[in-house]
């Protein structure tokens, strides 16, 4: 509950100073890190006690909750909707709900990483072999 507590105090406090920050890295309890760069100013919500969900314009991820250890934001100012897996991804899987492998990327030196833009509009299931979460593409 503490632990919850901090989180979104955190959270709270990183979107107010997050204007020109718009990478978010997602560092997880199972120590790899999910980075997503986002065009525009990202809103981050708690839509469920389990789940954390993170939106901008054209994108939308939902994390689960119980995965994350901390969140931090780096500035990458012309980025791109980019999706980086680090800790030893050997490979990254993207899926669409009737669970075609849409796109699927090997690791280089434990990280993976997916330009987004090459996606439809729509909602996928990533999975890294460690991490399952939930993109939408708008």
């Amino acid at each position: 509950m503490v632990k919850r507590s901090l989180l979104l105090i955190t959270c709270l406090l990183a979107c107010l100073l997050v204007q020109a920050q718009q990478t978010l890295n997602i560092h997880t309890t199972t120590k790899g890190t999910v980075s997503i760069a986002f065009a525009e100013k990202p809103t981050i919500t708690f839509t469920s006690p389990s789940v954390l969900k993170v939106t901008s314009d054209k994108l939308t991820v939902e994390f689960p909750f119980d995965e994350v250890e901390r969140l931090t934001f780096e500035d990458l100012p012309d980025a791109v909707a980019t999706l980086v897996e680090r800790d030893n991804i050997s490979s990254l899987q993207i899926y669409d709900l009737s669970g075609r492998l849409v796109h699927q990327t090997a690791g280089t030196n434990g990280s993976a990483s997916v330009n987004l833009s090459i996606l439809k509009p729509g909602v996928y299931v990533v999975k890294d072999g460690k991490r399952t979460y939930k993109v939408r593409v708008q």
